[in-house]
């Protein structure tokens, strides 16, 4: 019975304890950054907390960047809409809108009877573009 699994003592650190000792830590460091930036504390002693505040500027900053970019696609496709081209007589018999000088090449290939069509889907669409 020396050797039974049921005689071992258990280690003083579990799971469950050290996970639990590891947030009261971090709730702990969260509550000291706050006080210290809640205050006037421009003391840059500790560089963890130098870097998470130049972190959280320039994420503010994109933020507020990626929400401006947002709306002014919004205004502009809702002005202007997305730039494209009716594409007729290709190898397709319906209309097909293309978005991009590839897809005006792709939809009429290289055949010259449409090489008229095809310089004046890229006109209109460069047109568009410009806008």
């Amino acid at each position: 019975m020396a050797d039974s699994d049921n005689s071992r003592t258990l280690p003083a650190v579990t799971r469950r304890r050290l996970l639990s000792a590891s947030a009261a830590w971090l709730a702990a460091q969260m509550r000291s950054a706050e006080a210290t930036l809640a205050g006037d504390a421009t003391d840059n002693s500790d560089p963890v907390l130098f870097l998470w505040r130049q972190w959280m500027t320039a994420h503010d900053e994109a933020e507020r960047l990626c929400e401006l970019q947002q709306r002014l696609e919004s205004r502009m496709i809702s002005e202007i809409g997305f730039p494209r081209v009716v594409v007729t007589g290709g190898d397709r018999e319906d209309p097909v809108s293309a978005f991009s000088m590839d897809e005006i090449d792709e939809l009429l290939g290289d055949r010259p009877e449409r090489a008229e069509a095809r310089e004046q889907a890229r006109a209109a669409l460069a047109e568009q573009q410009r806008r």
